[in-house]
């Protein structure tokens, strides 16, 4: 995130005003309103402003042409220092982050649950120490924490931003005395991070979003801007009224495209970041007298909020991630709009009363002193929460119940890795025979059990491979709409058994998920089949729609009867999906004052007749391949009712659709015939198999929190913003 540099209602930094080309631009501050209000309104209101994430994007180009021209001009007069420019950076930064993060740490003091807190206080050591971006990039994956349950993510784009000012003005200092070649080595550096964003974007986008040099190349476009006002000595463009008019209003239209046709389904940043990038380069090139700059950008309410986008953009995302965590959902719109007026009361607050007096009115090396005392005091309470020894207040054991029941995960822990075709491969060597897992979380879940048998069975184990991909199903021609991966797993998998001896071939996923998703369980963590869709001759159809799922379903039965032909293939049918499976469903009580764990070692969910019609679905899909299915309702489910807990309260699922591993590790013994070398005696008891669960054998369950358990499941779905 981009930050201020200037103000035209204080005196502004000297040597920012003595190079013409550098004079105060009131058209800069209202490009920097657009790029924060494109962020608020995209994180309170993502429905009508979808893509505002955009703004990021936007100020990064701002922050690479300011501060970039204040560095050309100090190397120009031989006024640059090193340990100055620092200086300002901690005057700049330090003193509105430090507020935000210390009033943050407060309030999620009084809020979080121990897990949540450490968590926080993880955010909060890598926000001081300007690594969120990395720290985020590390947790990302298919079971992270919801983003809205992180108050300090944003933080990521202030850790590109200085990363790149560690790097670019010692790397100016160095190559200032041969200027000539400047435009030279700003052109390459900027073309070689666009041809790693979108090289990395392709391969993994996650990683192209948070890492820095895939960042770099539009903090670069605005340093190239900054060169060249520099060289021209002259605020005005050399383009003439009509044409700077015209270029500022189609760089506008740019921004504004961004902000209303990309949405966060589509791959980003990879080309798509070119046009808030090309849209803000055109805005800040045009100058100041261009028709747009100065009726549109200069208005005063614009610059008003342009010189509380710093603060405002700190403020916002914390206040609405703790609405969230306190709602345990979207909060209302009302709620939402609240957030936001109050981050704007919170951000002109902090720039009159803290950023102001810091930058401008309290001199010499004592502020600095005290703004680096306070950084590292905030680092240690940041580290100390994150390794759990400062504890919020909410600790009682029930709560750490729910905490490690949610946490429960293990893959691909303790598992060899290998690439296939550009596709992850985990895998766990044992036995000369081997098993192949193909799917998504759902196959993933039970890497414990087999880590278990290798531990208790090493002799009969199987090598085992996974080729997986959380939320992708296991399904020929089947795409994700935001990354257009969920092909590879498939591919690396029939690569595999190409390249090496495979006996078995186990394919798994959440197929409620896909192709009947509960309606309380697709609101929140299940994929749900949401932007999935079969691609046939170039004609996509939603995995959602009837036609959708009738073709997918078509082409896994292909692929089973393909693989069945010259393999051992076993369809693995789904466990139980339910809201009320999730562990914090069963917490009472406010996050204000306190909470408390109901009774959920008798609690039990009636298996809907949905589940029961795909399975039986499944089941013949498999036969008529040749496959056998695996189906683990029978250790899951009694009398057609599904525990949710054990006898001693200890809970099965990690969220309403995931097993927890130490359940796994256990109890799956379903799985384990795929995986072990057969003996006469097993290969006889695994010759009858448990019969499904039938709808006339369920009997009435104990009713869950939140309502009936069975059909009528809307008065159980969550509370939802309208966006």
């Amino acid at each position: 995130m981009a930050v201020n540099h200037s103000s035209p209602s204080v005196p502004a930094i000297p040597h920012h005003l003595e190079h013409n080309a550098f004079k105060y631009r009131p058209d800069i501050d209202g490009l920097r309103a657009i790029a924060v209000l494109a962020v608020v309104g995209f994180h309170a209101f993502p429905a009508w402003i979808q893509g505002g994430f955009v703004g990021v994007d936007i100020f990064f180009v701002i922050s690479g042409f300011l501060i970039s021209g204040i560095l050309f001009k100090e190397l120009d007069n031989a006024s640059y220092s090193i340990v100055q420019f620092y200086q300002r950076r901690i005057r700049r930064i330090f003193p509105a982050l430090l507020l935000v993060l210390f009033l943050s740490s407060v309030l999620a003091w009084f809020i979080l649950l121990p897990g949540e807190y450490q968590q926080f206080g993880t955010h909060v050591l890598a926000g001081v120490g300007f690594v969120a971006n990395l720290v985020l990039w590390s947790e990302s994956g298919y079971f992270d924490s919801a983003v809205e349950a992180k108050p300090l993510l944003h933080l990521w784009s202030l850790g590109v931003e200085e990363q790149f000012y560690i790097v670019w003005p010692l790397l100016l200092a160095l190559i200032w005395k041969t200027r000539s070649h400047i435009a030279w080595v700003l052109g390459g550096l900027a073309l070689a991070s666009l041809g790693l964003n979108l090289w990395q974007t392709g391969q993994d986008a996650t990683a192209a979003f948070y890492a820095p040099y895939t960042r770099f190349w539009e903090l670069l476009i605005g340093a190239a801007l900054a060169y060249w006002r520099f060289m021209q000595k002259d605020p005005a463009p050399a383009l003439g009224a009509w044409r700077a008019s015209g270029l500022s209003a189609t760089g506008l239209g740019l921004i504004l495209a961004s902000c209303t046709l990309l949405d966060k389904t589509q791959v980003f940043p990879g080309w798509r970041a070119v046009l808030p990038v090309a849209g803000s380069a055109m805005l800040i090139a045009t100058g100041p007298h261009a028709w747009v700059n100065r009726h549109v950008l200069a208005n005063r309410v614009m610059v008003w909020i342009g010189l509380i986008s710093f603060p405002l953009y700190l403020w916002h995302w914390p206040l609405l991630s703790f609405a969230h965590i306190l709602d345990n959902a979207t909060p209302t719109r009302p709620i939402r709009l609240a957030m936001v007026l109050l981050s704007f009361v919170l951000a002109w607050l902090t720039y009159q009363w803290v950023e102001k007096p810091v930058r401008y009115q309290l001199k010499g090396h004592r502020p600095l002193l005290v703004l680096i005392i306070l950084a590292l005091a905030l680092a240690g309470w940041g580290a100390l929460g994150m390794q759990g020894k400062v504890a919020p207040r909410h600790t009682n054991p029930d709560l750490q119940r729910v905490l490690e029941a949610s946490k429960d995960w293990a893959y691909p822990d303790h598992l060899a890795k290998m690439q296939i075709d550009g596709q992850r491969i985990n895998y766990l060597t044992a036995g000369t025979s081997s098993t192949l897992m193909l799917g998504d979380s759902h196959i993933e879940q039970y890497s414990p059990r087999i880590l278990a048998l290798h531990q208790q069975q090493p002799n009969r184990l199987n090598t085992v491979y996974w080729s997986t991909t959380g939320g992708c199903p296991p399904i020929p021609q089947v795409f994700n709409g935001a990354q257009q991966s969920c092909d590879k797993a498939l591919n690396a998998a029939l690569a595999l058994i190409r390249q090496r001896p495979v006996e078995n071939i186990v394919i798994g996923g959440c197929w409620n998920c896909y192709f009947n998703p509960p309606p309380e369980v697709a609101m929140t963590s299940c994929p749900s089949g949401q932007g999935l869709y079969f691609m046939e001759n170039g004609q996509k159809a939603d995995l959602q729609s009837e036609q959708g799922k009738l073709k997918a379903m078509a082409a896994l039965g292909q692929l089973l009867a393909t693989l069945s032909k010259t393999h051992k293939v076993y369809l693995l049918l789904d466990n139980p999906q339910h809201a009320n499976q999730a562990p914090a469903r069963y917490l009472r009580g406010s996050r204000w004052s306190a909470l408390h764990l109901l009774p959920v070692s008798h609690t039990a969910i009636a298996l809907d007749d949905a589940t029961l019609a795909l399975h039986a679905q499944l089941r013949q899909l498999a036969a008529q391949a040749g496959a056998e299915t695996i189906d683990p309702l029978p250790s899951l489910c009694r009398d057609g009712n599904c525990a949710i807990a054990s006898r001693d309260g200890q809970f099965l699922y990690k969220d309403n659709n995931h097993l927890r591993a130490s359940y796994v590790a256990q109890q799956a013994s379903y799985l384990d015939h795929t995986v072990l070398t057969r003996r006469p005696a097993d290969i006889h008891a695994l010759s009858r198999p448990s019969a499904p669960v039938r709808a006339d054998q369920r009997k009435p369950p104990t009713t869950p929190p939140n309502g009936h358990p069975g059909q009528n499941r809307a008065a159980n779905r969550p509370a939802q913003g309208d966006g």
